[in-house]
């Protein structure tokens, strides 16, 4: 499964890894402000392991557990 390294990601609400999944699995936590919001999760349930995201993640913010 994939995670979101909170370190490493900028939080950006037009973040393009979301915008790419096929499956809508990375989801906002917390209130939008401006252009961020509070953290970005990857929704396991959604999640089909399908990577584009990692590859997409300007921070290299996305990893593999």
């Amino acid at each position: 499964m994939l995670y979101i390294d909170s370190n490493k990601c900028d939080k950006f609400k037009g973040c393009p890894p979301a915008k790419i999944c096929p499956t809508k699995a990375i989801i906002p936590v917390g209130s939008v402000r401006f252009f961020w919001v509070k953290d970005w999760v990857i929704d396991e349930e959604k999640c089909i392991n399908c990577k584009k995201c990692i590859e997409k993640c300007p921070h290299q913010a996305i990893l593999e557990k």
